[in-house]
């Protein structure tokens, strides 16, 4: 939930232009110890499968490891600590 997320989606600016921007770390929404609930995204998701795995991560993962990267990971390493620890060399260069 970023400002420049938002942008992307009504069309004023690209991803690839999104993924450079300088203020792409705005967030517009965030979780946070308040009286007033924050408002959440719900995803009905229908295609499931057993084995499926799911990632739940900032920006800070998605800004230094690719898509592609990222599922080459899960592909290749069967557990979640292995995922982790791959994730760890692969983000510090």
């Amino acid at each position: 939930h970023s400002l420049v997320h938002v942008w992307v989606k009504l069309g004023r600016i690209t991803a690839e232009e999104a993924s450079r921007h300088p203020q792409r770390h705005v967030i517009t929404r965030a979780i946070q110890g308040s009286s007033a609930p924050a408002e959440a995204d719900v995803v009905r998701l229908t295609d499931v499968r057993p084995g499926d795995r799911f990632l739940l991560c900032t920006d800070g993962v998605t800004d230094v490891i690719t898509d592609d990267a990222l599922s080459s990971l899960f592909a290749t390493h069967p557990t979640p600590e292995a995922v982790g620890r791959a994730m760890a060399r692969t983000s510090s260069g």
